[in-house]
């Protein structure tokens, strides 16, 4: 019943502006930096792809970004003098058809595997990309109801995805937008990079699962275009908590613990590609958190990512 895999490492760096309106793939085997894809408002360049062992602390290196910069500005040279705001990494889990195979060499394609020989009510679906996941869903889905003598087919491929309206906030470029449509001059922008403004805050903590419960910063990022610009968070972060704390939603130290963990995440995807003007950047943010308020000395013992 064992699922052999190996663990692939990948890592990306994010360009602070859209250098070209199509995806560009350099013609060669699959290797560094031989894909340019335009994303929204920016342009993603990737990817390594190294083997380990350990899933924990899972960074990128400056290493791995200087590879994709180098190879990539083979393909398109502007991308040696671009300004970077994040590199980030992911970890791929392959299926291993052999010891001596190359991480880049094994499929990305996905397995549905029944265990029903060796291990009862188990089964694994493995492997795969976000492209097909939903495929996947549906055959994993398909051999359990099977299992429990339900004949009913799956219908993912014919039902939409929910689409809540606090998502609509993660669509880059779409703040602005809505904020423009809604013409409402008392609802004040937090986030100037990517316009995020106040009332699609209070939108994310009213249609939150949980909304009764405390909504961390990082939570709010996760559900909207917060912390991805230029800044990554410097500016937003502290005005999103002021703005909850005038609201009575954060009280005591929460606000201000919420407000580093939101950083010191933001932080591991900007360590990696801190020079030119990603540098001036983070000096102001340095300044601004630690000189002015101190966030240095708040150490949450409770938060093992403190930097």
């Amino acid at each position: 019943s064992d699922v052999n895999l190996l663990y692939s490492k990948g890592t990306l760096v994010i360009s602070h502006d859209r250098l070209t309106n199509r995806v560009l793939h350099r013609l060669r085997p699959p290797s560094d930096g031989d894909i340019l894809v335009p994303g929204g408002t920016v342009s993603v360049l990737g990817t390594t792809s190294i083997r380990v062992d350990e899933l924990d602390g899972i960074l990128p290196t400056v290493e791995e970004v200087n590879s994709n910069i180098r190879e990539g500005s083979a393909m398109v040279p502007a991308l040696g003098q671009a300004r970077y705001i994040r590199a980030f990494s992911r970890v791929r889990p392959l299926l291993q058809p052999g010891a001596d195979a190359s991480d880049r060499q094994v499929t990305r394609g996905y397995s549905l595997i029944d265990h029903s020989s060796q291990l009862t009510n188990f089964c694994t679906i493995t492997g795969g990309k976000l492209t097909t996941y939903r495929l996947m869903a549906e055959h994993a889905s398909d051999l359990v109801a099977e299992r429990l003598s339900n004949n009913v087919g799956c219908r993912t491929r014919e039902l939409p995805m929910p689409d809540g309206g606090a998502c609509r906030w993660t669509e880059p470029g779409a703040s602005p937008k809505y904020w423009f449509q809604a013409n409402n001059p008392d609802d004040s922008i937090l986030c100037e990079c990517e316009m995020v403004p106040q009332s699609a805050i209070d939108e994310i903590i009213k249609c939150a699962p949980d909304a009764g419960g405390e909504m961390t910063l990082e939570a709010i990022a996760l559900r909207s275009r917060v912390g991805k610009g230029p800044c990554q968070g410097s500016f937003c972060g502290m005005r999103i908590a002021s703005y909850l704390y005038d609201r009575e939603y954060y009280r005591d130290k929460a606000g201000l613990d919420h407000l580093r963990q939101f950083l010191n995440e933001r932080f591991k995807g900007v360590r990696s590609i801190i020079w030119g003007q990603q540098m001036a950047q983070m000096e102001l943010s340095e300044a601004l958190h630690c000189g002015l308020l101190g966030l240095d000395q708040t150490v949450n013992h409770g938060d093992e990512s403190a930097e």
